[in-house]
């Protein structure tokens, strides 16, 4: 594993503006394309969201995302409770039932799928959010 800071130096501004992201993103994209990185992962400041790039340099993004995120988090922990949006693809459910986990399906606003407490599970009682990319 090759690990690559490319944030800004600690006296700058994280990206703020779009444009900015955007530019962020396509540094990111095309370091892991010139090492022939497997994946690039881009945290925001606050470490809430992320952005996964993959070894084409491409963002990964919808229901694949939501896929990759529910299929790290139920091989990570056993019997985890992912939440999504109702309107997220059935495979998130296949995946639970490999890995005995669980999806709560929630309102498809942003408001809705942020980290929650989940008061019938036993253990961290903690609902994994995924949120809509």
């Amino acid at each position: 594993m090759i690990s690559l800071n490319l944030n800004a130096p600690i006296h700058e501004e994280p990206p703020r503006s779009l444009k900015e992201l955007r530019q962020h993103r396509q540094e990111v994209a095309t370091a892991v394309r010139q090492l022939s990185a497997t994946l690039g992962v881009i945290f925001d400041p606050g470490a809430e969201e992320m952005v996964l790039i993959d070894e084409r340099g491409r963002v990964v993004e919808g229901e694949l995302y939501k896929a990759l995120i529910s299929l790290l988090l139920f091989r990570m922990r056993k019997g985890e409770t992912v939440a999504v949006p109702v309107n997220s693809s059935g495979v998130i459910e296949k995946l639970a039932a490999r890995y005995q986990g669980r999806v709560l399906r929630t309102r498809t606003a942003p408001p809705f799928t942020r980290w929650t407490h989940c008061s019938e599970k036993k253990g961290s009682g903690l609902t994994v959010p995924l949120l809509s990319r």
